[in-house]
């Protein structure tokens, strides 16, 4: 079950909270100043209690968050400084891993070369409008459910092998010996180290169906 994967995968506010040392205030300040990302997951409805003396209804909002942010929040919060000051900062290292990998990979080599200038280096209004939207990404805790710690470089990573796997299986489907396997393995197995495993009710519209199952079972026939 879903509910099962969330409770054994994740933690709820009140558990990060408890493990980080990071109040459940403080921790819901540093998302709303944009330091530290939104839950991954939110189980919202309504719930009935029963019990020998009756039922009792009740509103359920629970959020849930990668187990990876214990560190993150106590990072945070063990600073000291303003969380205003935090958000850029972190905005600013997030950028700057993210432009590292696309360069450390030569991602301009396969679909991504909008993001580079001729230089061979990231930069230009494309990569800004890129990066921003990445990073948006992250703060709205996209990245907590489809990568396995959320890190800037888990996210640069798992979106670069994306574009290296479409790359090299693009007007390739009928013709299976064009493709380069030895790339293509190492690029979904380079996806699948930072890709999460995915709530049960997701897996079959996630990446990881898209880019590691369905690669895997067309070209390298195995699972």
């Amino acid at each position: 079950m879903s509910l099962s994967y969330l409770q054994s995968s994740f933690l709820t506010l009140e558990q990060l909270a408890g493990l980080s040392g990071v109040s459940a205030d403080r921790l819901r300040a540093m998302i709303a100043h944009g330091c530290l990302p939104g839950p991954a997951y939110k189980v919202e409805g309504k719930c009935r209690i029963s019990s020998f003396f009756g039922d009792h209804d009740e509103v359920m909002d629970i959020w849930y968050f990668p187990r990876s942010y214990i560190g993150t929040a106590l990072a945070l919060q063990q600073s000291g400084k303003e969380l205003e000051v935090l958000a850029e900062e972190e905005k600013a290292l997030f950028f700057r891993i993210y432009t590292s990998v696309l360069e450390e990979w030569n991602a301009q080599a396969f679909g991504l070369g909008h993001l580079f200038q001729d230089d061979a280096r990231v930069g230009g209004e494309a990569a800004i409008s890129f990066l921003e939207g990445e990073w948006q990404h992250y703060l709205s805790g996209t990245y907590g459910l489809c990568t396995r710690t959320a890190s800037a470089k888990e996210i640069a990573v798992k979106e670069v092998m994306i574009a290296r796997i479409k790359f090299l299986t693009s007007d390739m489907s009928k013709d299976r010996a064009a493709v380069d396997i030895t790339e293509l393995v190492q690029a979904v197995d380079f996806l699948d180290e930072v890709s999460a495993p995915f709530a049960p009710h997701e897996v079959g519209r996630s990446s990881r169906e898209k880019y590691i199952n369905q690669p895997r079972a067309k070209y390298l026939g195995t699972l």
